[in-house]
């Protein structure tokens, strides 16, 4: 699980640096008119930097945007337009900014294409987003993690636990305790053995692992739950 949280916090670490303005823009991604033969085209200032997260049926972005006061909404769209996402870039402040949006996709993964525009139609160029979408798919296809012994001995049960799965962030184990309340322990990846000393005679355990797929995941996922009886 250290290694999945690591990863993640180098991710998110950039992800800071460019909301607190580290990363800078350069003159060339302002707003600046081509003169062409035929006439005037503008162009709006493209994104100084995109981030990407993650999610369930949707993405999360982080869009570093200039200066530039005529930039009023952006579209996220596929080069063939089977998928096409318009929304309104709002600033919380003047002069450079950070906007965040989650937009609804299905699962899949894609190659998007991110243009900010102004409200008479004027488009920047094009920044290219890779995106990977989770769904239920993926969901059905994780696997808790797997129980190797039960045991009870003097009222003290122990679960003795196979390795953690790859991506496996950590386990949620579930039980009725002797005060007949319901009682939940995380087990971590690096723990191979379980005692619970107030565990009710009888009881159920629920069994539900939780996976980060990638070092972008914006949120965990779980499996399906799995019963183990009581011996």
């Amino acid at each position: 699980m250290q290694k999945i949280i690591n990863n993640s916090i180098i991710y998110y670490c950039l992800l800071i640096a460019m909301i607190s303005g580290v990363i800078s823009c350069t003159e060339t991604s302002e707003t600046y008119e081509e003169f062409a033969r035929n006439g005037e085209t503008i162009y709006i200032g493209m994104a100084d930097t995109v981030l990407l997260g993650e999610g369930f049926d949707k993405v999360r972005l982080w869009i570093a945007i200039n200066a530039d006061p005529k930039i009023t909404k952006a579209i996220l769209k596929t080069s063939d337009d089977s998928f096409h996402h318009e929304f309104d870039i709002v600033r919380r402040k003047s002069g450079k900014d950070t906007v965040t949006v989650d937009v609804a996709m299905e699962e899949g993964e894609y190659t998007l294409g991110l243009f900010l525009m102004d409200d008479n139609g004027n488009s920047s160029v094009r920044t290219e987003v890779p995106a990977k979408v989770y769904g239920e798919l993926y969901r059905k296809s994780l696997i808790n993690r797997g129980v190797n012994s039960l045991q009870v001995e003097e009222g003290v049960v122990t679960i003795k636990w196979t390795s953690a799965a790859n991506k496996m962030a950590f386990t949620n184990l579930t039980y009725t305790d002797t005060s007949m309340q319901q009682k939940s322990i995380m087990v971590q990846n690096d723990e191979t053995e379980t005692l619970i000393t107030d565990c009710l005679e009888g009881s159920e355990f629920e069994i539900i692992s939780s996976f980060l797929p990638s070092p972008r995941a914006i949120e965990l996922f779980e499996s399906n739950r799995f019963i183990v009886e009581y011996p």
